[in-house]
């Protein structure tokens, strides 16, 4: 159970980061434009 716990969180945080990316991403394009 803890495994599992475990994964979750680093997935988690890997999503966290991705969906900062992103949202960067999304906002330096905007400014472009």
């Amino acid at each position: 159970m803890m495994a599992v716990m475990r994964n979750f969180e680093s997935d988690t945080k890997v999503l966290k980061a991705l969906d900062e990316t992103l949202g960067k991403a999304v906002n330096e394009i905007g400014t472009v434009r």
